[in-house]
């Protein structure tokens, strides 16, 4: 369990990983993350992978960029199943996930609820570049965005697949 935890100036308010790394969250639960920049509760950057297994994340705040909850930058990848990501805020686009590049998201049994984006697109998610969203089984509800896609905003050569 991670609580309160805060990156001001940077990025990733609870975990922070570059370049290659790796974060496996089993029955885990971050609350309260905010950072300054990108990734309220995780940033995801380069080549990195983050997998979330029955796993809740709560009240995820990014005050200056995307993501509320998770961004993903680069190659990353975020693979949730049976997990819970609520009341996730950013003043950019992706109140919940932001994911660009060739980013993967996908989700499997997960919920996403209260996403809101205050200055962009993608209320819950919003993914741009490259990068694809496979939600099978999972629900978005109470997404909210100032510019497109109250729940999705896709764009670029992105990909969405919602199945379930």
């Amino acid at each position: 369990r991670i609580v309160n935890g805060t990156s001001e100036g940077s990025t990733g308010g609870c975990i922070a990983q570059y370049d290659g790394s790796s974060v496996q969250a089993t029955g885990t639960v971050l609350e309260y993350c905010t950072a300054g920049q990108e990734g309220g509760a995780v940033y995801s950057g380069g080549n990195s992978t983050v997998v979330l297994s029955s796993s809740n994340i709560s009240v995820g705040k990014s005050l200056g960029s995307t993501g509320g909850c998770i961004a993903l930058y680069g190659q990353s990848n975020l693979q949730a199943t049976g997990s819970v990501l609520e009341v996730c805020v950013s003043v950019g686009g992706g109140g919940a996930v932001y994911s660009s590049g060739q980013s993967q998201v996908v989700l499997e049994g997960s919920r996403i609820v209260n996403g809101t984006s205050e200055g962009s697109t993608g209320g819950c998610i919003a993914q741009y570049g490259q990068s694809n969203l496979q939600a099978t089984g999972s629900v978005l509800e109470v997404c909210v965005s100032v510019g497109g896609g109250g729940a999705v905003y896709s764009s670029g050569q992105s990909q969405v697949v919602l199945e379930g």
